[in-house]
């Protein structure tokens, strides 16, 4: 876990890498660093669940490995 300001940012940018790869790794591809998921009229909501799933799967795997609280 991060002991300063400074590592708590460099912390959060690898968090925020890693969850891009780990998404991409589950099929969901998002602009990294930011982040922007957009969603469409074209998604279904078996993509939409298929999104939140992956989701769930990437935060769980980060918590896993402590990047999260």
């Amino acid at each position: 876990m991060p002991s300063s300001m400074r590592e708590q940012s460099t912390a959060n940018a690898t968090a925020g890498r890693l969850l891009a790869t780990y998404l991409l790794l589950e099929g969901v591809l998002v602009s990294a660093p930011m982040h922007l998921a957009f969603l469409s009229t074209a998604h279904t909501d078996d993509d939409v669940d298929t999104i939140l799933q992956a989701h769930r799967r990437a935060l769980l795997r980060l918590k896993a490995e402590e990047w999260l609280d």
